[in-house]
């Protein structure tokens, strides 16, 4: 990854700003910084720019009901890889599989929706 990459300053504790976004409830959705990477909502759908500052034209419009879906998914994904990451740490970290399997379940869970 080089310096400008956002997925060094966004991670999936804040995916609840996705959440946000297509229930109405904030502007935009924090991605990073560097190059400014945007998601609005505008009407019926949400708009990814790659960087929003410089106003590149580089832009992907999604459906709102279809981005709902696809976050669905990705909530019910990461929901189904705690039980087989519990059995990993089991077999793997017998002694910390616990505290693995709490930590893991704390930063999975799904975000608090309004």
């Amino acid at each position: 990854m080089d310096d400008h990459c956002p997925a060094r300053c966004s991670g999936l504790e804040d995916r609840g700003g996705w959440w946000d976004v297509l229930d109405g409830d904030g502007p935009a959705a924090w991605l990073g910084h560097d190059p400014s990477p945007r998601a609005e909502r505008d009407g019926s759908t949400v708009r990814l720019t790659v960087d929003s500052a410089a106003d590149t034209g580089r832009r992907i419009d999604v459906p709102v009901a279809e981005l709902r879906r696809l976050l669905a998914a990705v909530e019910e994904d990461l929901a189904d890889f705690l039980a087989p990451a519990a059995r990993w740490a089991d077999e793997h970290l017998p002694d910390q599989s616990e505290r693995v399997g709490g930590a893991l379940a704390r930063a999975l869970a799904p975000p608090p929706r309004n």
